[in-house]
C-alpha cells in the first residue's frame, strides 16, 4: 500500500512540477527602465497577452539551444559560427561573379571589366573603374599577391564576421543567468519573462492594455531613462567595436602567431584555479624595424616575450573569454603600455589551421582588418613553444624535453606531464604578468604537474589497483589539481580523517578509502 501511495505521489509531483514556476507570483522589476534588454525586445507590436510574450521569450532558447532546454556559451558560439558561415557563402557568391574565365581566381583586370560593363549598362562613364577594381582586390586579397583565390573569396573582414542583431541578443540573454552556473534554463527564463511582463502589466490582469503599451512605446521613442532598451543598443555597438586594435604604422611588420595551447604549464593562471594555463615564448631577434605582433591562442596562455623586446611596437593578445568578458591571456617581458586585448568573440578564429585552409586565410584576413596591414610573417600550429621572430621571418622551435624531474616532483608522473606539455613548467615568481583577466599563482599546479608535486610532498600516493590506477589522498590538500579531464582524468581515494579538497574535479572522482563509496566528482568514473 505504501508503494502505491508513493507512486501516486511521484506522478502528481512530476505532473505538477512544470507548472510550478507559472503559479509563483511574479516579482516585477522596479520600473520599465530596469527590464533587461533581451526581455524588453520581445515585447513587440501585436503582443498583448502574457502567454504570447512568454512564448516569444522562451522561443529564443528553444531555437538556439542544442537541447532546446538550456542556453550555454557553446550555443551562443555555435549560433555565431552559423552566421559567419552564412556570411562567407554570401560573400563567396558576390566575389566569384568576377571570375570571368572560371579559373578559380579573380584579378583586378576581371574586376575592372565587370565594373566597366555594369557602368555601360547603366549609361554611366568609366571614370574611376581602375581605382575601384584595385580597392576591391585590396579588400579581399589576403596574401597580397594581387589575385583573389577561391579560399580568399570566403575570408571575411573582421567587421563582417558577426550577425550582431541576432547573436548579440542571444549572448545578452545568456548573461541573465540568475545563478551564474553558465547556463540559462527554460524554467529560469520563464520566471524572468513573467517578472518583466508584470512590470508592464501594472493592473496584473495578464493583458497589456493600450495605456500600458503606450507608456512602453513612449519610453522607447524618447529613450529617456530607458536603461534596458538603450543598454541593448550600447551592447550591440560595443560588439561592433570589440574587434578593433591600434592601426599598424607604415614601417611596422605585422606578425601573426596562432596556436591552440602552449607546450609548457604555467605556475600562474589567467583563467582561475581550476583551469590550466600554459605558456609559450616569443623570442625577438636583433634587427631593424618595429614588430606589430598578434598572438592568438584557443586556450589560456601566458606569452613570454624574450630577446630584443624593444622592437615590439604592439602586442595584441586574443584568446578565450571569461564569463565576465575578459580575455584569458597574459604577457611578460614587454612594456605593459604596448599590450592590448581583443575582447570580441568571433573577432578571429581561435584554433590553429593548415596554412592552405580557408580558416587560416580567415585569420589572416582578420589580422588585416584589425591592423590595417597584411601579416608579413605568420605561423599556425597546434602547440607552441618558442616563436623566433626576426626582421624577415618567423619560425617555430620545439622545446627541450627534459625527462629528469626537477626537485619536488615525482618522476613517473612528471614524465606523463611531458607527453602533453614537453616544456615542463614555466616559473614566473614575482615577474609582472600583464593580463586582462586576473593573474595569480596556482595554489596547486594543474594536471600532472600538481599530481607529481603532491606525490613528492607525501600528500598523494599512487596505487595500482585491479580496477586501474588510483591516487590516495593521505594528507589534507588545499584543492584538486585543475583540469583533470579527458586524458588527464584520475580517480582519488580519500583516506580516513582527511578532508575533501576544494576545487572542481571535472571528469575525475573521489571514493572513500573506508567504504569504497562515491564521494564527489564524476560518478561514472568511480563506478569502474
Amino acid at each position: 500500500m505504501k508503494q502505491f501511495f508513493w507512486a501516486i505521489f511521484a506522478i502528481v509531483i512530476v505532473t505538477y512540477a512544470p507548472w510550478a514556476c507559472a503559479d509563483e507570483k511574479p516579482q516585477p522589476y522596479p520600473d520599465i527602465e530596469s527590464i533587461p534588454a533581451p526581455l524588453l525586445e520581445q515585447m513587440r507590436y501585436g503582443v498583448v497577452y502574457e502567454e504570447q510574450y512568454v512564448a516569444n521569450v522562451l522561443q529564443q532558447i528553444r531555437q538556439a539551444a542544442r537541447d532546446h532546454k538550456s542556453l550555454t556559451q557553446q550555443d551562443v558560439d555555435d549560433a555565431k559560427q552559423r552566421a559567419v558561415d552564412a556570411r562567407r557563402r554570401q560573400q563567396f557568391q558576390q566575389v566569384v561573379r568576377y571570375d570571368l574565365n572560371r579559373d578559380g581566381q579573380v584579378t583586378s583586370e576581371e574586376v575592372r571589366r565587370v565594373y566597366l560593363q555594369e557602368r555601360e549598362e547603366r549609361g554611366e562613364n568609366a571614370q574611376g573603374c581602375e581605382d575601384e577594381a584595385n580597392r576591391f582586390i585590396k579588400t579581399y586579397d589576403v596574401d597580397g599577391d594581387g589575385i583573389i583565390s577561391l579560399a580568399e573569396m570566403s575570408a571575411l573582414p573582421a567587421n563582417q564576421r558577426e550577425n550582431y542583431q541576432q547573436n548579440g541578443n542571444i549572448e545578452a540573454l545568456l548573461e541573465l543567468d540568475p545563478n551564474h552556473d553558465g547556463k540559462l534554463t527554460v524554467e529560469e527564463l520563464e520566471i524572468l519573462a513573467r517578472n518583466a511582463f508584470a512590470t508592464i502589466d501594472t493592473d496584473g490582469n495578464g493583458v497589456a492594455s493600450p495605456d500600458e503599451l503606450q507608456a512602453l512605446s513612449a519610453r522607447r521613442q524618447n529613450g529617456d531613462g530607458m536603461g534596458g532598451y538603450d543598454s541593448f543598443h550600447r551592447h550591440l555597438e560595443s560588439m561592433r567595436t570589440a574587434c578593433s586594435a591600434p592601426t599598424a604604422a607604415a614601417g611596422e611588420t605585422v606578425v601573426l602567431l596562432d596556436i591552440s595551447h602552449g607546450d609548457t604549464v604555467a605556475d600562474h593562471t589567467v583563467a582561475g584555479q581550476d583551469t590550466v594555463t600554459t605558456s609559450a615564448r616569443i623570442r625577438i631577434a636583433d634587427g631593424a624595424g618595429q614588430l606589430y605582433i598578434i598572438a592568438v591562442a584557443a586556450t589560456p596562455v601566458i606569452w613570454q616575450v624574450q630577446g630584443n623586446a624593444s622592437r615590439v611596437s604592439h602586442l595584441i593578445l586574443i584568446g578565450p573569454l571569461s564569463r565576465t568578458g575578459k580575455t584569458m591571456a597574459g604577457a611578460t617581458g614587454v612594456d605593459p603600455g604596448k599590450v592590448s586585448f581583443v575582447h570580441g568573440r568571433g573577432c578571429m578564429p581561435l584554433n590553429s589551421y593548415e596554412a592552405s585552409s580557408t580558416e587560416w586565410l580567415q585569420a589572416k584576413a582578420d589580422a588585416k582588418s584589425l591592423t590595417g596591414k597584411e601579416a608579413q610573417q605568420s605561423i599556425s600550429a597546434d602547440t607552441g613553444s618558442i616563436f623566433n621572430v626576426s626582421s624577415g621571418s618567423a619560425a617555430l622551435e620545439a622545446a627541450n624535453r627534459e625527462t629528469k624531474a626537477p626537485e619536488g616532483y615525482d618522476t613517473e608522473t612528471w614524465n606523463r606531464l611531458l607527453v602533453s606539455e614537453p616544456g615542463g613548467i614555466a616559473t614566473f615568481g614575482d615577474t609582472k604578468i600583464v593580463s586582462d583577466a586576473s593573474a595569480e599563482a596556482y595554489q596547486v599546479l594543474p594536471r600532472e604537474a600538481g599530481l607529481a608535486n603532491l606525490i613528492a610532498q607525501g600528500k598523494l600516493k599512487r596505487e595500482q589497483a585491479p580496477s586501474g590506477e588510483r591516487f590516495w589522498i593521505v594528507k589534507d590538500i588545499l584543492r584538486y589539481p585543475g583540469d583533470l579531464s579527458g586524458a588527464h582524468t584520475v580517480r582519488f581515494v580519500l583516506a580516513k580523517g582527511v578532508k575533501l579538497p576544494a576545487g572542481e574535479l571535472n571528469h575525475s572522482c573521489v571514493i572513500s578509502g573506508e567504504t569504497g563509496e562515491y564521494l564527489a566528482g564524476n560518478p561514472a568514473d568511480c563506478a569502474h
